[in-house]
């Protein structure tokens, strides 16, 4: 687990919430009569005064002034503190979003990364192979705050999940590009993975792993509808994993061995 990611999180709901009983107690404090009241114990129980524009006068403790007054002031009270929570919080995100440019500024791209860790085995790679990996633009300012997870090559990629395969790409001395920009019939497509086999042929790989939300399903299908329509294909050119894939291991090893290390 990515506890500082998990801690945020939950730092961003407590955020949430204050932020919304803020918006609530602020709204009921402008159905509140003006001037505020003060308690004094007397011998008999209480008694209450009103001071309205610095004028002070007695009001009967059971009124329904009185009362509402009463209510004004814990309300005051209760505002103020989580006024300083929400601005405290919103100052602690600011903070933490320039930390994370000032991160990803000093951050290698993607493609500087992978150049680096397979360009260091020359002898391995033709001058053509190591030429492709910088031959797409990757889409290192696609949701960069997501990317938390390191893997072998150096890159960060979106979750623990996504990370079993650059890792065992990797160990195979596999050439890969992550989230390439792949434009097809003029739309820009971004998948998971594009490989360049050992025979010189390009596969897509994605990895779908959250196929129970709608909105991600759909989008899953158009994206496949979009790749059969230029080429890329199930068990030739296109590989498809999901999140049950990845939980063994050796079934991501033996789709890298049948579809991707044969010449």
């Amino acid at each position: 687990m990515n506890y500082i990611k998990y801690y945020i999180g939950a730092l961003k709901r407590l955020h949430t919430m204050a932020t919304s009983h803020l918006a609530g107690i602020e709204k009921e404090l402008k159905t509140m009569p003006e001037g505020s009241v003060q308690a004094r114990k007397r011998d008999h129980g209480y008694s209450f005064t009103v001071t309205l524009n610095k004028v002070r006068k007695s009001i009967p403790s059971g009124s329904d002034r009185a009362e509402k007054l009463g209510r004004k002031s814990f309300l005051e009270r209760d505002a103020a503190f989580f006024r300083i929570v929400s601005e405290h919080l919103s100052q602690l995100f600011d903070s933490l979003d320039k930390l994370e440019k000032k991160n990803r500024k000093s951050r290698p791209t993607t493609q500087k990364l992978l150049l680096e860790v397979f360009g260091e085995a020359r002898m391995k790679y033709t001058g053509e192979q190591l030429d492709w990996l910088s031959s797409l633009h990757t889409a290192d300012d696609l949701r960069p705050e997501e990317k938390t997870y390191r893997t072998k090559s150096g890159i960060y990629v979106r979750s623990m999940s996504e990370r079993y395969i650059p890792d065992i790409l990797y160990d195979f001395g596999i050439l890969f590009i992550y989230e390439p920009e792949l434009i097809l019939g003029g739309e820009t497509f971004v998948p998971d993975f594009v490989i360049l086999r050992p025979d010189g042929e390009i596969i897509i790989w994605e990895h779908f792993g959250l196929t129970d939300v709608k909105k991600y399903r759909e989008r899953m299908e158009y994206k496949l509808a979009k790749y059969r329509e230029h080429g890329f294909f199930s068990h030739t050119n296109l590989i498809c994993t999901y999140q049950d894939d990845v939980k063994d291991k050796a079934r991501i090893e033996a789709i890298v061995r049948e579809r991707l290390c044969r010449i």
